[in-house]
């Protein structure tokens, strides 16, 4: 009878042939994965929370952070057209924003492919906010138009200043072809061009190592640039570790490239599923890859060697087959369990943590198809001769057997006496590393986490210069928005008649502009430059409407009832502004109140949302305290007109 060859005797070329065939689907698939690494803050949010449905609402009625920020040096505004031999602006302002949008009175709806390319919706630049906020029907003097803007769009010398574009949503799908500096041109991979801004800028003469860029999409791009820099670099050092790890072990180049092409293999099928499973890479993800190669090396180092073992012990003949019985059960289990502990980052409420886990763990067992399939059939195919014992060699002495290009066996003496030092010493070996882990452990409470982003760059990345040199000479940048809700009933409409009783529970637009003016002005009192110099001047609709009258006599209520007329004149123009809007659910009203909040300042951005709650509340108290008085008083003196008169509380 005779006897079968072994399983990798007769498959291993069909295996082999099998990976030989899979692999440039597998190859194709991690580049693609590579190539689709974006982040997006929003999507680092837990879907769940109360946050992100609030940030989903508010991007539905306004256009919300999607904005660049543009300035260079040179940048700078003229002085006023009126005056006699006043200096000129920059002509390369008003060129650029006709560049990107040569049409800006025809607006878009948000999102709508616009602008050069279809990748810009809107531009504002100071000078076009000046001309508008001193023209009918504001006519605000310029002095004043200037002093509304500064610290928004003009620095703090009156004269360095900015270019504020809005994305539309084809920009939004691809931050980095739009605001990279170097991107991939088309199918050629070693061809690199500039991103659609950046050719803009060229065509219009603004030098590029003087151009600074700064908002959320610009912190993006950032975060994807790095994140492909950090791959090339652990890339490269998780390469030539595993290589020496490799080689220190094995003494072998064959096996050395057997050994290597596993862990390769290994990394591109982890992004290959990613790719597969219609999914996107993001900075957390891109570490993925290195770690299922040095997984890969160290498993198909420790089979291996079980290789050499069997064959010392039993020949060449099965060898492979009996490395798999010896190892299959500890790669396995360290598999298995490697794979469990990195799934339980499922559980975590950020999205590219989630992914994370679940993608290095489908890794990790793809990484076993490598190990039991693919590493025996090429230790079948070529396997290591080297290893096998000379004629008369006595097997109880096996350094004389030693041949310093076969294998591990020259270290064997070291960790010998390493292993008898440890299993001698035990206790204090035990009593050692506890101590030392109680050490190491306490460093966990003084950890503390962040959400800002800027922190995830050294010191000397660009993007983190760039939003230097803006906020110390135009404006800050890390944008939060408040906004305040007036209902349907609770807005008047000076066309309507309406009833003396109906007046408290009403606001006309004077009023709700006012209640929004004076939250504006309290957040900048607290929060400003002249309180704790944590957020810039703060935006509102208020900014581009004239003044609003003060006093109480008769002729300051003409002026109210006039300055009424005028704003409801121009509501449209208010709600162009961006910071007026209706909720098309109810027909309320949404007054939104802008802010800018310092880049470097070490916010605690919990207790900064809870500052602007409790500044917001005391506003909103009097308003409702100013409801009550009105309700009282129209209750006590039915029919009686209170227009112009004081009350005193």
């Amino acid at each position: 009878m005779t006897k079968s060859k072994p399983f990798f005797a007769r498959y291993s070329l069909l295996i082999l042939m099998a990976f030989a065939f899979a692999t440039p689907l597998v190859i194709q698939g991690a580049q693609k994965a590579v190539k689709s690494n974006t982040n997006k803050v929003q999507d680092w949010l837990p879907k769940n929370f109360r946050e992100t449905t609030e940030l989903r609402w508010f991007r539905q009625h306004f256009v919300a952070d999607q904005f660049v920020l543009i300035s260079w040096d040179g940048c700078t505004l003229g002085d006023n057209p009126e005056l006699p031999d006043a200096k000129p602006d920059d002509p390369r302002i008003e060129r650029l924003a006709k560049f990107l949008v040569p049409n800006p009175d025809v607006k878009p709806a948000r999102g709508e492919p616009a602008g050069y390319q279809g990748m810009f919706q809107a531009v504002t630049t100071a000078r076009r906010l000046l001309d508008d906020l001193t023209s009918k029907p504001s006519e605000i003097p310029y002095l004043e138009a200037r002093a509304r803007l500064q610290g928004v769009l003009i620095g703090p010398d009156e004269k360095q200043t900015c270019i504020v574009v809005m994305l539309s949503d084809a920009a939004i799908k691809d931050f980095r072809g739009v605001l990279a500096r170097s991107v991939a041109d088309g199918k050629r991979l070693l061809r690199r061009k500039p991103g659609i801004l950046w050719e803009a800028l060229d065509q219009c003469g603004i030098p590029k190592d003087s151009v600074r860029l700064g908002g959320p999409p610009v912190e993006n791009v950032a975060i994807d640039e790095e994140g492909g820099r950090t791959i090339a670099r652990l890339g490269a050092i998780s390469g030539v570790l595993g290589l020496v790890l490799a080689w220190w072990s094995l003494r072998s180049i064959r096996l050395t490239a057997i050994v290597f092409a596993c862990g390769i293999l290994s990394a591109a099928a982890g992004l290959a599923a990613v790719n597969w499973s219609g999914n996107t890479m993001d900075a957390v993800l891109m570490s993925m890859p290195s770690l299922l190669y040095v997984l890969a090396i160290s498993g198909a180092i420790h089979l291996v060697n079980y290789y050499r073992e069997a064959i010392k012990d039993h020949g060449l003949e099965g060898a492979p087959e009996e490395a798999i019985r010896l190892g299959w059960k500890p790669a396995l289990l360290c598999s298995c369990t490697t794979g469990i502990g990195l799934g339980s980052l499922y559980v975590s409420d950020s999205e590219p943590i989630r992914k994370f886990g679940v993608f290095s763990a489908l890794g990790v067992f793809l990484m076993l198809i490598m190990l039991f399939l693919l590493l025996p059939a090429a230790l079948q195919m070529w396997p290591a001769r080297a290893w096998l014992p000379k004629k008369g060699e006595d097997d109880d002495q096996p350094h004389q057997r030693h041949d310093p290009h076969a294998g591990t066996m020259w270290s064997e003496a070291v960790w010998s006496a390493v292993c008898s030092f440890l299993i001698r010493h035990n206790a204090v070996v035990t009593i050692g590393c506890i101590l030392f882990i109680s050490v190491v452990g306490y460093g966990v409470t003084k950890m503390h986490t962040s959400i800002d982003l800027l922190k995830l760059f050294d010191e000397s990345a660009r993007v983190r210069k760039d939003y230097r040199w803006l906020e110390q000479n135009v404006a800050r940048l890390v944008p939060m928005e408040v906004v305040i809700r007036f209902p349907k009933d609770a807005i008047r409409d000076e066309e309507i008649d309406v009833e003396v009783d109906q007046i408290p529970d009403t606001l006309s637009l004077l009023e709700r502009m006012e209640m929004v003016a004076r939250i504006q002005e309290t957040i900048n009192r607290e929060l400003g430059p002249g309180g704790r110099d944590l957020v810039g001047p703060p935006m509102a609709a208020a900014t581009f409407a004239p003044s609003v009258p003060e006093g109480r006599d008769v002729w300051a209520v003409a002026r109210r009832t006039t300055t009424n007329a005028q704003l409801e004149a121009s509501h449209r123009n208010l709600t162009k502004s961006g910071y007026l809007a209706t909720d098309a659910s109810d027909g309320a009203e949404l007054w939104r109140v802008s802010l800018r909040a310092a880049a470097f300042r070490n916010l605690d951005y919990g207790q900064f949302v809870e500052s602007v709650r409790q500044i917001v509340e005391p506003v909103l108290a009097a308003q409702r305290l100013r409801q009550l008085v009105l309700r009282q008083l129209v209750a006590d003196h039915p029919g009686e007109s209170f227009a112009g008169d004081a009350v005193c509380i």
